[in-house]
């Protein structure tokens, strides 16, 4: 029994439980299409990079709100105003991402570099 993907690639020492299963069908051959996902069972979150995903998207969040300004998409948010709606949100976007997105890396990479030691 061997399972090949379509590139051709033999995957049977990869994905051994699925050669085992279609072993016990005892067929002399058959073509199955499907897709298979390694699965981890320990997963950590890590808060260091849950911060980091976050100023992420906080720094996309100013992206977005001068596009939104540039095209002018949602005229009551007043884009360009200095009171508006539209410059708190990218104002507080821009200094969350600031200064989550990189306390998150550093964090992350000490905290991996503790793990691998």
């Amino acid at each position: 029994m061997r399972l090949y993907s379509r590139p051709g690639n033999d995957m049977t020492r990869r994905f051994p439980l699925i050669a085992q299963a279609l072993t016990a069908l005892r067929s002399r051959s058959c073509i199955i299409d499907g897709e298979a996902v390694p699965y981890k069972k320990k997963v950590r979150v890590n808060g260091w990079r849950l911060l980091q995903i976050f100023g992420a998207a906080c720094l996309a969040a100013v992206i977005l709100t001068h596009v939104a300004e540039r095209f002018d998409l949602f005229p009551s948010m007043g884009w360009g105003l200095p009171h508006s709606p539209g410059h708190y949100i990218d104002l507080i976007s821009a200094i969350l991402g600031c200064i989550l997105l990189p306390i998150g890396f550093f964090g992350n990479a000490l905290m991996r570099r503790k793990n691998s030691n």
